[in-house]
């Protein structure tokens, strides 16, 4: 079965994000679009359960909506169609408010590089959650790939400084589901600045209509066939 949800459906022709019912790459773009107060359609697809974990619900569609690489996440603007999530992030801010993807020449391929970065941290932290059983392999795993990233934000406010750029919204969503699994004590020892970073985007006024979404709450992290998940808040 394929779950739909919508928000911020003030007019017509919103964009259409397509992903599971999960939180993993998908949440960082709706935060993105939250924030930039883009009406769109979340088109949520439903894993089996146990023992099948059926994929159907996605690949009975999957080559039939004219993406040029299927895959989730998806973005659907009118007759344009991408795939790939960072390639979505920087399409809704490229759209909306180029800003947040630097505004010089030396910020923008900053935040390409950083993208790079947190992409290989985010697979650092999540792929152990789906090919093996022991969670403290994964808060040590997570605590190991966020350490060049605290260490690069530093006393800042945001990875580039006092601009917020899309990939900030990646790094929160990381530390998100680390908090879920396990790793936010040593998280908040280890890494302090952190702590404030994460408070920051909690508190963001643009995204306090969302996080009050009761479709929202409770949502699993990873996919139900994985063998460490956790629930958000």
């Amino acid at each position: 079965e394929v779950a739909f949800t919508k928000f911020n459906m003030d007019s017509h022709g919103e964009i259409i994000i397509g992903y599971w019912n999960i939180r993993g790459l998908g949440r960082p773009i709706l935060l993105l679009a939250e924030y930039l107060k883009v009406p769109h359609e979340y088109k949520a697809y439903e894993e089996g359960d146990a023992p099948e974990f059926s994929k159907d619900s996605w690949l009975i569609e999957k080559n039939s909506l004219g993406l040029a690489f299927p895959n989730l996440p998806f973005l659907i603007d009118g007759e344009y169609k991408l795939t790939e999530s960072f390639a979505i992030m920087d399409y809704l801010a490229r759209k909306f408010k180029p800003e947040l993807l630097g505004e010089t020449t030396e910020e923008q391929s900053t935040v390409a590089m950083l993208v790079g970065v947190v992409a290989h941290a985010k697979r650092e932290c999540a792929t152990p959650c789906y090919t093996q059983s022991d969670v403290n392999l994964v808060v040590d795993k997570t605590i190991d790939a966020l350490e060049s990233i605290s260490s690069y934000l530093a006393d800042k406010t945001y990875l580039l400084g006092d601009k917020l750029t899309h990939v900030d919204f990646f790094v929160f969503e990381m530390l998100e589901a680390a908090f879920a699994l396990g790793a936010k004590q040593k998280i908040e020892e280890k890494y302090p600045n952190f702590v404030e970073y994460h408070k920051r985007f909690r508190e963001m006024d643009e995204l306090k209509i969302f996080y009050e979404n009761e479709k929202y709450k409770n949502q699993l992290f990873n996919m139900k066939s994985a063998p460490i998940n956790a629930k958000g808040e």
